[in-house]
């Protein structure tokens, strides 16, 4: 989860306890990410689109809930509220030793003693890291057992903006809609679960959550921007769904199925308004180029590239096809958005981006060509890593990509340009 960097370690607890707070911005992209679009030959980064889970973004509010994910309350095993506050004082003291450990390694020059402070901390993190874990369950707990308790309330709605800062949307909401239920009225929270259904393309939702919050003076600098843009992206996702529908009457669609180390995603693709970028595909899948390929590229609040036979972004196919974004029919970036990487007009090939939450600035400069219909807790797991950061994880693969669904029963071939 966090990990030691050259210039210095950082407290597990600081790291997410500040967010209790709700300082800074719930998205992890910075501007020029954002705005530039995946490039495949100079590495030119920017992409933020978020589209939810076909069928989903139905969601109601129960009593200002998030009707969207059920959860589940704890069996009745003990007293929720003495495991939480155990487990609490616990994570509390092993993390202010590794913070010593932290400042320590800060403030000396000494060789001998920084080699010391990075072992203290390297050997306290995996253990704060599992007391997270429990953190995370008992806080829960705690919360459904006693609503009121302030120490649990102030744990989960950290941990929630936390999820919120990782893409995982999924968790705020469930959370989200467990606190509010049993009567949270936190504004803060009202901004995390506002967020976290704005990049799931539950507008309505996302529009009533974030007025609650902007009411309270408490919208981050992210949800102060997503609220007045509500009313457009409604329009659009109406008229995205209506497309979804009729695609699923016509149920004529190739889909592709790409096994990850981070799980199964099924891709369907828009042979209808992208040809072009799908025969590309396709063919490109048939003849197991993407087997063995790295997800390169992949930030947080923004998306995952991959599909580079170099894994550097500089490489392709040994052709490009056409852009077909330019045409008046193109199809617009929400989340889960399968999408052309590429270095200008009509300069893609091989590497595509699947985008983490909607990137409307996209729209009409990247071909969209396809969207995750299955696997999106996969899609969510991609490992993030920005590959000109000094010390990039090791990238998650695409195992195996292959042809599921070819209802036109057609032989998929990339016009090249000349």
């Amino acid at each position: 989860m966090f990990r030691f960097v050259a210039r210095g370690m950082k407290s597990v607890a600081s790291a997410l306890l500040m967010t209790m707070g709700l300082v800074g911005s719930t998205s992890c992209a910075t501007a020029e990410q954002v705005t530039a679009g995946p490039a495949a030959l100079p590495q030119k980064s920017d992409v933020s689109s978020s589209a939810a889970t076909p069928g989903a973004a139905k969601s109601s509010t129960t009593n200002g809930a998030i009707s969207q994910v059920a959860y589940q309350a704890p069996a009745a095993d003990g007293d929720a509220v003495a495991k939480f506050e155990k487990t609490y004082a616990t994570y509390q003291e092993v993390d202010g030793k590794l913070a010593a450990a932290a400042r320590k390694y800060g403030a000396t020059l000494d060789a001998t003693e920084r080699e010391n402070a990075r072992k203290t901390y390297l050997e306290l993190l995996p253990q704060t890291e599992a007391l997270l874990k429990d953190l995370r369950t008992t806080a829960r707990d705690a919360f459904a057992q006693d609503p009121k308790h302030a120490a649990a309330t102030k744990v989960l709605i950290g941990l929630a903006s936390f999820d919120l800062r990782q893409d995982k949307f999924d968790a705020v909401i469930t959370l989200a809609n467990m606190m509010r239920e049993k009567g949270c009225t936190d504004p803060v929270l009202a901004c995390l679960a506002g967020v976290a259904a704005y990049q799931t393309d539950n507008y309505p939702i996302a529009e009533t959550l974030l007025k609650e919050a902007e009411l309270a003076g408490k919208l981050t600098p992210d949800a102060k921007m997503m609220l007045p843009t509500i009313a457009e992206r409604k329009n659009l996702w109406i008229a995205e769904q209506e497309i979804r529908a009729r695609e699923a009457a016509a149920m004529n669609l190739p889909r592709v199925e790409l096994e990850t180390t981070s799980g199964k995603i099924v891709l369907e693709l828009f042979e209808n308004e992208a040809p072009q970028a799908v025969a590309n595909f396709v063919s490109l899948v048939n003849k197991k180029f993407y087997d063995g390929l790295s997800f390169h590229r992949v930030l947080p609040g923004f998306m995952a590239q991959g599909g580079d036979p170099k894994g550097d972004g500089t490489g392709g196919p040994g052709y490009n096809i056409y852009c077909e974004c330019h045409q008046p029919n193109y199809r617009r970036h929400f989340r889960g958005s399968l999408s052309m990487a590429h270095a200008g007009r009509d300069t893609g090939g091989s590497q595509f981006f699947i985008t983490f939450v909607p990137t409307t600035q996209l729209d009409g400069r990247h071909t969209c060509f396809g969207r995750v219909v299955e696997g999106f807790e996969a899609l969510d797991n991609i490992k993030r890593r920005d590959p000109q950061s000094a010390n990039p994880p090791e990238a998650d693969k695409i195992i195996s990509a292959k042809l599921i669904a070819n209802p036109r029963n057609k032989t998929y071939e990339p016009t090249k340009v000349k």
